[in-house]
């Protein structure tokens, strides 16, 4: 008996719990997303309208009609709906449907920015219910994360302050170096020439006798390899560290080893970099005066570069080209460099 009873509990529970979500099914209106007026970097009008209706759909807040059912029912009827962005449209095209709504809208780059304008349309008033829009940084990664936030809105539904602050302020937006598509990374081979001035350009000229090089010219080839480290990026900024070791003066029949550690600011977008920071490099001195002299003893040597370029894009090809300056009360050392590497792009 006491087992009957227990069924019949469980049945009625059931039951009631069946009517109760066929009862909010039947009061939850219908609504249809079409394509959505796109020009966000590669994404489409098709995509756009995919990407929309399905942040709509986990909202829960609309029953949404199915984009497979909805294809069946526009090409059954011969409807265009390529270009269904405005009201007129979307209330003749929802009347087939058969919904209670119609929402549409655009996702645009402006300015660097991406504005969303989203309208929910009432297809038996045939009016505009409500309209959204909204300024966003231009995150083409967080595409999903804006349409969310932007539906929430324009449906008045609570959203979270804290995400919506990281996608529209660009302060807040976290670092998020190895999302990026975008970042610019130049690890690679340097090749350049430096020049001397001053007191080191004469011991060039100077014969060996006096602690010269038989009248050198006054400037080396040098060459060497890049490894970078970048540790803050904003999206169009990027600050980091450049480690670089090279070799100098073989042309010349020297062997002059240095190692440079920069710290740099780059834009990823025009390539343009500013960066400065200590080299050492391995010198023959006087063991009296702190000058070059080729039959002096090999000592470390310090200073302070200055530098800045630009990397240039062919392809997938990045070729950046550097001036550089470091000032030395003995002679002043300037000249160039340039490098080349092929960009390895990372998918999330």
């Amino acid at each position: 008996m006491k087992k009957l009873v227990k069924r019949i509990k469980i049945m009625m529970f059931t039951s009631l719990a069946v009517f109760s979500l066929s009862a909010q099914s039947q009061t939850k209106q219908t609504a249809a997303v079409l394509n959505i007026d796109s020009h966000v970097g590669e994404t489409n009008s098709v995509q756009m309208g995919n990407i929309v209706r399905l942040e709509l759909m986990k909202l829960n807040y609309f029953n949404v009609i199915d984009k497979y059912d909805a294809e069946y029912l526009i090409q059954k009827n011969q409807l265009q709906i390529d270009k269904c962005f405005g009201r007129m449209c979307l209330v003749e095209v929802g009347k087939v449907l058969q919904v209670d709504k119609m929402i549409g809208g655009s996702f645009e780059t402006i300015e660097k920015n991406i504005v969303v304008n989203l309208t929910l349309v009432d297809i038996k008033t045939g009016t505009v219910e409500k309209t959204f829009s909204k300024e966003y940084l231009s995150l083409d990664k967080e595409l999903r994360v804006v349409a969310e936030l932007s539906l929430k809105q324009l449906l008045g539904i609570a959203i979270d302050e804290k995400l919506l602050n990281t996608v529209t302020n660009e302060n807040n937006f976290p670092n998020r170096i190895s999302e990026q598509e975008d970042i610019l990374k130049l690890n690679g081979p340097r090749f350049g020439m430096a020049f001397f001035t001053g007191q080191t350009a004469n011991r060039f000229q100077a014969p060996r006798s006096e602690g010269g090089y038989n009248g050198a010219y006054p400037g080396v080839w040098q060459f060497g390899y890049q490894f970078e480290k970048q540790y803050l990026n904003t999206g169009d900024v990027q600050v980091l560290f450049e480690f670089i070791p090279m070799v100098n003066g073989l042309d010349q029949g020297m062997f002059n080893p240095s190692f440079t550690i920069l710290h740099g600011i780059r834009s990823n977008n025009t390539g343009l970099e500013f960066a400065f920071g200590p080299t050492l490099r391995f010198i023959k001195k006087s063991a009296t005066q702190p000058v070059l002299d080729s039959n002096g003893k090999l000592y470390a040597s310090s200073d302070f570069v200055f530098a800045f370029g630009r990397s240039f894009k062919s392809g997938r090809m990045n070729i950046p080209v550097n001036l550089f300056v470091v000032p030395n009360k003995n002679g002043t050392r300037f000249g160039f460099s340039f490098g080349f590497n092929v960009s390895n792009i990372k998918k999330k």
